[in-house]
């Protein structure tokens, strides 16, 4: 029973997870997302979340 409730959890958040998705595209060494105006490394392990949602 802890499972089932563990995924219905996990639907819930995300479905309650609105915001668009980052279509960020690759620039040379860049990722650079005009929608949530963010640029980024392509190497970097930690890319900062979309902030389009947010606006």
């Amino acid at each position: 029973m802890r499972i089932k409730e563990a995924y219905e959890r996990f639907i819930a958040a995300q479905a309650a997870d609105t915001r668009p998705a980052c279509v960020a595209r690759q620039y040379s060494d860049q990722m650079v997302c005009a929608k949530c105006n963010l640029a980024w490394d392509v190497n970097d392990p930690e890319p900062p979340q979309c902030r389009a949602g947010s606006r």
